[in-house]
């Protein structure tokens, strides 16, 4: 599938020699020009907005007919559903993500055993439904650099913080 701009237009890579960058986002269907409500995929599925939770958050504990189930996951697909991460953190809780605090961006991101380590981190973190939010200090003495540190763990808005070897 092709890869397209909120415009509809066909992304462009952005290349540099150490790190390359993808932007994309998939085009998706629109209902009277926004994106598709939870609302909106039960309406179009004949089913309670609580089934399409239920099934689109993957409760091991609510029975459906495969037929049901197929059904909502292929309108949520077409339309291109994201479920509201914010509704979802404010009904459970939990911001469903987690800080990793990088001392030196640059090197951290081109070191090959590095960037192997975060890949492997944020695979495990999506697995389990969390995002890898990554924070980069650019402070070079160790006063101000845990100043920074403290202030980023006092004010972040995640349930976890990983702080990198190099801080």
């Amino acid at each position: 599938s092709m890869l397209y701009s909120p415009l509809g237009k066909r992304l462009p890579k952005y290349k540099n020699p150490k790190i390359e960058l993808v932007f994309f986002m998939k085009k998706t269907k629109l209902i009277n020009g926004k994106k598709a409500t939870l609302r909106d995929i039960a309406e179009m599925a004949g089913v309670t907005q609580s089934t399409v939770s239920r099934i689109l958050g993957g409760n091991p504990n609510f029975s459906a007919s495969e037929k049901c189930r197929q059904k909502i996951l292929k309108i949520a697909e077409e339309y291109g559903y994201q479920p509201k991460l914010s509704a979802k953190s404010l009904a459970m809780g939990k911001s469903y993500n987690i800080n990793l605090i990088l001392g030196n961006i640059a090197r951290d991101l081109t070191n090959p055993s590095t960037a192997i380590l975060i890949d492997t981190i944020a695979r495990e973190l999506k697995k389990n439904h969390y995002n890898l939010v990554i924070t980069p200090i650019t402070v070079s003495d160790k006063d101000t650099m845990t100043r920074e540190v403290r202030k980023i763990l006092g004010s972040a808005s995640v349930d976890g913080t990983i702080i990198s070897s190099g801080i």
